[in-house]
């Protein structure tokens, strides 16, 4: 199975490995775009992830939410940590990795709201609470 959804946007290297694994014709190159993508939420104007700007990325989801960037930047956070240890782990099952990933993994599985079997519209609820719109920007 290869997926073409929002994992190609979110775990490029996985995908420079696999067409690296696949291919006869050598080394090929990967050009990261600028913004990563855009969505509309209630504006005329996108709110753009992913691009060089983040002080006005940090006005528009500040504009959404109190402390919305801050949050929004402490859910990056959670999420790079559950892929981190996740993706070794329980994806290429390399359990030998385990205890050089799992202290970190747990310890943010303890910060209220991080457990990582909740489902992810949890994980938004609870970061998000008043905010539908950071919810439906992270739910992509």
């Amino acid at each position: 199975r290869f997926e073409t959804g929002a994992s190609l946007l979110l775990l490029p290297q996985v995908y420079e490995k696999t067409l690296r694994d696949l291919s006869d014709n050598g080394p090929f190159e990967t050009v990261r775009v600028d913004p990563s993508y855009a969505v509309w939420i209630g504006s005329d104007e996108p709110i753009e992830i992913g691009g060089s700007s983040d002080a006005v990325l940090k006005t528009r989801l500040d504009a959404e939410a109190k402390d919305g960037y801050a949050k929004y930047i402490e859910y990056l956070e959670c999420a790079d940590e559950y892929l981190r240890a996740g993706w070794p782990i329980f994806i290429e099952e390399d359990l030998k990795r385990a205890p050089e990933l799992l202290p970190r993994f747990l310890l943010n599985a303890l910060i209220p709201g991080q457990w990582p079997l909740s489902s992810h519209a949890d994980h938004l609820k609870n970061k998000f609470p008043d905010s539908p719109a950071l919810r439906a920007l992270c739910a992509f």
